[in-house]
């Protein structure tokens, strides 16, 4: 098993976490960030792009995004792409994850503490949910077994247009009901910075 390969249920009966779709995040209460220029026009280019894979996913659209997040918080955070972090393979929590925010800002590689992950997924956004919970919840036993434990890990899973923000604390994984749209770009970097102030 990877971290691809789970449903909510294998989550639940194999190590005790529930997933709970509620509010996460109320719109009134994120302060907007309005998005530069030049993320406006790789916006504007994606459109022109069949968007027919992952890969072509995240390079036109999510890579973009958190390239913005990391230039507005260069002493913050590192980004990193298509990384593996095998937690535990015994338990199936190991493979590929599209990307993974840690809380080092000069970090060469991926390191302790991972923050944040986000999937990207073409089609179904939902189906993206179950594979960015078991990768929460590995990026928290890696962050652990490095000697760096952090109470909450956030996910994202966007299928480029629509976006869901999840949170990982204690054994409750809370998917946000809100979709975000990609119209809504003011208020998806909001959330980000959020998640990169909240550290």
């Amino acid at each position: 098993m990877a971290y691809r390969n789970f449903k909510l249920n294998d989550i639940q009966q194999k190590f005790g976490v529930d997933t709970i779709f509620a509010e996460v995040w109320k719109k009134e209460s994120v302060q907007r960030i309005e998005p530069s220029d030049f993320l406006q026009q790789c916006l504007r280019l994606a459109d022109l792009i069949p968007l027919t894979t992952e890969k072509a996913l995240s390079e036109r659209v999510v890579a973009p995004i958190l390239a913005e997040v990391k230039a507005r918080n260069a002493h913050k955070i590192q980004i990193f792409s298509g990384e593996i972090i095998n937690a535990d393979v015994s338990q199936g929590l190991n493979g590929e994850i599209d990307f993974l925010l840690v809380k080092k800002p000069y970090a060469p590689e991926p390191t302790s503490p991972i923050i944040a992950i986000t999937e990207a997924k073409v089609g179904r956004l939902d189906k993206a949910i179950p594979q960015a919970a078991a990768q929460m919840i590995g990026s928290r036993l890696f962050n652990k077994n490095n000697g760096d434990p952090i109470k909450i890990i956030h996910g994202v899973v966007t299928d480029g247009n629509s976006w869901r923000f999840l949170r990982l604390e204690n054994d409750i994984i809370l998917v946000d009901n809100t979709r975000y749209s990609l119209v809504e770009i003011s208020h998806i970097l909001g959330i980000f910075q959020h998640i990169v102030d909240s550290y």
